[in-house]
């Protein structure tokens, strides 16, 4: 994997969910391990969009089982997540 790769997908997901999710806040309580689901970030109608984004975004595609099963819990799983499905 990219460093460079992982590095724009982490700053352009996070930029993503502290402008959506997380306006106003100190962008320093987002760090990669932080737990979105669960955590009180993201809601699952808030999962949706992030799913919506990412798709648009890296043109990927996610199913269900991706998005229930814990691959979208935290900025480090988004960024692996899409690296893969990129075949970075």
């Amino acid at each position: 994997m990219s460093d460079r790769r992982a590095d724009r997908v982490r700053e352009e997901v996070r930029a993503y969910l502290l402008d959506e999710f997380l306006a106003g806040e100190d962008p320093s309580t987002l760090r990669d391990d932080t737990r979105l689901v669960g955590g009180g970030i993201l809601t699952s109608i808030d999962t949706i969009k992030l799913v919506a984004f990412l798709e648009d975004r890296y043109g990927i595609a996610f199913d269900a089982r991706e998005v229930t099963g814990g691959q979208l819990a935290t900025v480090r799983d988004i960024v692996a997540a899409v690296l893969a499905k990129r075949g970075a």
